[in-house]
């Protein structure tokens, strides 16, 4: 298996821990995890928190960049 869709799965557990959705993501750029996220919707009570929203959010913050270019995401769920 895939190193990536293994993290994915990492954060999906996380998710699950706290009663959300078992979905994770990772944005992967240049062979490197620059971001996690995992399903944080009943956590933080905001629909929009799903795994990859919360991926795309940090990886755009730690790029410092609103666009995510030559970047990959992998889900853990199709």
């Amino acid at each position: 298996m895939n190193k990536f869709i293994k993290e994915s799965l990492k954060q999906a557990r996380k998710a699950a821990s706290h009663d959300d959705v078992p979905i994770g993501a990772v944005i992967v750029r240049d062979g490197k995890i620059i971001a996690r996220g995992e399903n944080r919707v009943q956590l933080k009570r905001n629909p929009t928190l799903h795994a990859e929203i919360v991926a795309i959010n940090k990886a755009c913050k730690k790029l410092n960049a609103k666009f995510l270019d030559n970047c990959e995401i992998y889900v853990s769920l199709e």
